[in-house]
């Protein structure tokens, strides 16, 4: 992600679906969380809006914690849509 951000410089925005499931993805939502909140540090104008389809087994709660809770920056999710089971979320720096 670093080497992105030196690259292309800062996003606006950013959009992500479906990017937490375990069962396919393994514990790969930690390196998700460390890039929003990389992306945050550098440009906390940036808003980022993520897409999930609640399943069983998702962690998506897990996502949400550790994005929120773990490091800095403080980072902000508000789910802003829910259209059982599509829900939609927008994170930003708190």
């Amino acid at each position: 992600m670093r080497n992105m951000l030196d690259a292309d410089g800062d996003f606006d925005y950013i959009m992500a679906c479906d990017c937490v499931f375990p069962p396919v993805y393994g514990e790969s939502w930690k390196l998700l969380a460390d890039s929003v909140r990389e992306v945050l540090s550098r440009k906390p104008e940036t808003i980022i809006y993520l897409s999930f389809e609640r399943r069983k087994g998702d962690q998506l709660d897990d996502f949400f914690e550790y994005c929120t809770n773990n490091a800095a920056p403080a980072v902000s999710c508000e789910r802003i849509l829910w259209e059982d089971p599509v829900c939609i979320y927008r994170a930003r720096r708190a």
